[in-house]
């Protein structure tokens, strides 16, 4: 399916992402609040967002949603694909200016709660860059219609 075909039938939504990493001597929060777009196609919903850095650079963001499974894709000068499976671990490649490097997701719990109106998502995870424990991380996703 195109990716014209799912913004022309989506419908308005507000994308709030809360998280926390828990690294080993400091705990860091991220707080993004953006307008989407979500469709279902099968058995699979997609949420399109854009996310706006701290230095006003903008990144394409996409959240894959199907059973037992979300995908978390971000487009721009920083680059990843991110896959959440529960009890799995799973490897991508994060692209920054100033070079690649392994990523790996260790996803502990992955919970996802749908209404007609609100996705709920949960994930606890750790996470590793190149084969190193970097930190524990808990992450809120909430999408709800703006319509």
């Amino acid at each position: 399916m195109s990716d014209n075909k799912i913004l022309k039938d989506g419908k308005k939504v507000v994308v709030a992402i809360a998280g926390v990493q828990f690294a080993i001597d400091d705990n860091e929060a991220i707080q993004v609040v953006s307008e989407g777009i979500c469709n279902k196609i099968g058995d699979k919903t997609y949420i399109r967002y854009h996310e706006k850095k701290e230095d006003g650079e903008s990144a394409q963001c996409m959240l894959k949603l199907s059973d037992g499974m979300l995908e978390i894709v971000k487009k721009g000068s920083y680059a990843s694909t991110l896959i959440f499976k529960e009890n799995e671990t799973t490897k991508t490649i994060y692209s920054t200016p100033y070079g690649r490097m392994t990523v790996a997701v260790k996803t502990t719990e992955l919970r996802v709660l749908e209404t007609d109106n609100i996705i709920d998502i949960t994930v606890r995870y750790a996470l590793f860059i190149n084969e190193g424990f970097v930190s524990d991380c808990d992450v809120r996703i909430k999408i709800k219609s703006s319509q």
